[in-house]
């Protein structure tokens, strides 16, 4: 299962600006990308207070697993408001 979620989590960096783009044709790669960085900063700075002594490798699991909770809420909210969009179009 962390596997899984590890290679969904990689594969959630693209396809949520793709899926973006396609839908509003906003180019918001660059937006996910600076925040996912300031989300390291802070919860770096948020661990090196908290522990005396900084473990790279527990640092980067927490890290990546919030990085896929957060892609993988917003893919499921553009996927919800795509479908709602398209439907209301069509009507």
């Amino acid at each position: 299962m962390v596997l899984a979620s590890d290679v969904t989590t990689f594969l959630l960096f693209f396809s949520v600006p793709a899926s973006v783009e396609f839908l509003w044709g906003l180019s918001i790669s660059a937006y996910i990308y600076f925040v996912a960085l300031v989300l390291a900063i802070i919860m770096l700075v948020i661990e090196w207070r908290n522990t005396k002594e900084l473990e790279i490798i527990p640092f980067f699991r927490k890290l990546w697993r919030t990085y896929f909770l957060l892609l993988a809420s917003l893919y499921a909210l553009v996927w919800i408001v795509g479908l709602v969009s398209i439907i209301v179009k069509s009507i």
